[in-house]
């Protein structure tokens, strides 16, 4: 399901859907102000001490709205954002953070007042029947007392096109050093491991495909998202589409495999698939929380975590295939299905 999020509040009553997202949670004292229809999801993070905390007071987070309406050559736009202010953050990594979000929202005045340029309320395709609108969204967080964590939107409608724009920005920051973070300090995605998570967030979330067996038919852009920030309770990921409307997604940290999870003993067993009047055996690896499925034909990879039932990919392919436990915390797999077609 999809709901509105963390639209700015001066232009949440001039939208119908700027950010759309799927099962986000946040802590509710330090996130951006939020559309009421969200829930937070109250998810405690198996990773919060994957990465080294800031020590000292913990650092603190709230919001104020920047109005910042502007006018072009062929028209008047209402717009405002969202400003992060900071308590218990070294004073020049705060104003840092600040002057880059400020930065990214500040660029729509500027575009469009370039755009519009020669224009006049007669000549300019505000005519058609359209109102040119901007707008900005920033969905964002302080994540384990050190990383300052945003996904940032800007969209609207342009005057002298009369077509939908849109631009986006995922900003994470450590605090402490006032440096960038990638998002492979957070998620090691080899074989694709993260995205096929979002795959199945997706296929969850009913946006596009609702059967396990359809999960091979998610679109293809699940390969590579167009945002992603980290909190409590995950890593979120988002799609964009065409108009610019952003769907997120959360992929819970219990199936994201961290740097470093794929470290330690590593343990065997094996499984058995079983399809129509043929079984096809499959070689298990365990080490860390990367888990292994190898036949003669397929080699599959998939993260443990704590679950029951866990999805395998092939890496590059959403062929999915599902390997099920005895419970959540079961060193070793009993069963192999496919979710397609025996």
């Amino acid at each position: 399901m999809n709901v509105h999020a963390n639209l700015s509040r001066a232009a949440a009553a001039a939208a119908s859907s700027l950010l759309l997202t799927a099962g986000i949670g946040q802590a509710a004292s330090a996130s951006a102000p939020t559309d009421p229809a969200i829930a937070a999801t109250g998810q405690t993070a198996r990773a919060s001490a994957r990465v080294d905390a800031m020590p000292g007071a913990a650092a603190k987070l709230t919001w104020t709205t920047k109005k910042a309406d502007f006018k072009t050559a062929a028209a008047s736009y209402a717009y405002s954002y969202e400003l992060p202010q900071f308590k218990g953050v070294k004073a020049s990594v705060a104003k840092a953070v600040k002057a880059k979000v400020k930065a990214f929202f500040a660029k729509t005045a500027a575009e469009r007042k370039q755009a519009d340029k020669g224009l006049t309320a007669e000549t300019s395709a505000c005519l058609s029947g359209s109102t040119p609108w901007a707008q900005a969204a920033i969905d964002g967080d302080i994540y384990n007392n050190r990383y300052f964590s945003a996904f940032l939107t800007r969209r609207g409608l342009a005057c002298d096109t009369n077509a939908n724009w849109h631009d986006e920005l995922s900003l994470t920051i450590d605090l402490k050093t006032g440096k960038a973070a990638a998002r492979s300090k957070f998620v090691d995605n080899r074989k694709n491991l993260f995205n096929m998570e979002v795959l199945a967030a997706i296929t969850k979330a009913g946006d596009f495909y609702d059967t396990a067996y359809n999960y091979s038919m998610a679109p293809a852009k699940w390969k590579k998202v167009d945002g992603w920030r980290v909190s409590a309770s995950g890593v979120h990921a988002y799609l964009v589409d065409d108009k610019g409307a952003a769907y997120g997604y959360l992929v819970k940290w219990d199936r994201v495999l961290a740097p470093g999870q794929t470290e330690g003993k590593k343990s065997t067993g094996k499984v058995v698939y079983t399809c129509s009047d043929f079984d096809v055996d499959f070689d298990l690896a365990y080490q860390g929380d990367l888990v292994k499925a190898k036949s003669d034909t397929v080699t599959l990879y998939g993260v443990r975590g704590k679950a029951k039932t866990i999805l395998l990919t092939q890496g590059g392919k959403p062929y999915l295939w599902q390997l099920t436990f005895a419970s959540k915390t079961s060193k070793q797999a009993t069963t192999i299905s496919a979710l397609f077609a025996c």
